[in-house]
């Protein structure tokens, strides 16, 4: 495929998710005056989508299991408080062992893609006990310290 048909089917698929995105907003006439009708999330070509289950470069991701093992909850940004219970929680996503299980204590190992340092602690707010996960790329398995026992993290 050429480069030039290959932009064209790009700029086709940001063309359709717009149209989706602004269809989805419904007319003026239904939303309040706080709503902030121009604000359409349109999809950037290589960009992490956070939440999406996928461990993508520029995300730090939380697996059920040890040696990433299970399903992924993958994030870009700060989370003060993971939640203990559904609905609210954040969950491990996909289909497989950990499905639909929230992330509170159960995290086992880590995959740091952000390419800034993370702490991830054992309380809620960034407090209590942390492991400081490097930059570096490399996946691992959380301590004893804080493995199946953290609540929050803070990226950088």
């Amino acid at each position: 495929m050429n480069v030039k048909i290959a932009s064209r089917i790009t700029n086709v698929i940001a063309v359709f998710a717009l149209a989706v995105g602004i269809s989805s907003l419904g007319s003026p006439a239904q939303a309040d005056e706080d709503d902030d009708l121009w604000a359409v999330p349109v999809p950037i070509p290589g960009a992490a989508m956070e939440r999406n289950g996928i461990c993508e470069k520029g995300e730090i991701c939380f697996y059920h299991n040890s040696n990433l093992g299970g399903l992924v909850s993958d994030f870009f940004s700060d989370v003060k408080d993971y939640g203990t219970s559904q609905p609210g929680c954040y969950e491990f996503k996909g289909p497989g062992e950990g499905q639909g299980e929230c992330m509170d204590h159960n995290v086992a190992s880590v995959w740091n893609r952000t390419g800034e340092v993370v702490s991830i602690y054992k309380d809620s707010e960034c407090q209590g006990d942390r492991a400081v996960v490097g930059d570096d790329e490399i996946p691992q398995n959380l301590s004893d310290l804080i493995k199946n026992k953290n609540a929050s993290h803070c990226i950088g």
